[in-house]
């Protein structure tokens, strides 16, 4: 049975996605139910942060320049898309996940879409 979970908010830090990597590099284990918990799992979370901070970084650097910055914001959405290709697998695997990672691969098999609205706007800029 899947069970649910709540986010630990210590120190006042809020569930944004803005500053996910930021926050998990802080709170680190404090997004895992306390049983999936050990040293291996808290590294790989905390090292997975960095990862999302760097994507949320490079897309905050894209934005201004969507029109120019096509491969960049490719290379972007093709990392996020595979991501969210490993959630699918791991629903298959080992089963449904909570409401905010179900939530999370939606988005991230959505992204995509995100391609046709920078080609869209790259012809408008040409």
């Amino acid at each position: 049975m899947h069970e649910t979970w709540t986010i630990d908010r210590r120190g006042g830090a809020e569930p944004d996605t803005r500053f996910y990597g930021v926050l998990n590099h802080r709170v680190g284990r404090a997004f895992l139910p306390p049983e999936a918990i050990n040293a291996a799992i808290d590294s790989q979370f905390r090292y997975q942060s960095g990862i999302y901070f760097g994507l949320a970084v490079m897309v905050w650097y894209a934005i201004p320049r969507i029109d120019r910055e096509v491969a960049l914001f490719r290379m972007i959405a093709l990392a996020i898309f595979v991501g969210g290709l490993g959630r699918v697998l791991s629903w298959v695997t080992v089963g449904q996940p909570d409401a905010i990672m179900s939530g999370a691969m939606a988005l991230e098999l959505a992204v995509p879409l995100l391609i046709i609205w920078q080609n869209a706007i790259r012809q408008s800029a040409a």
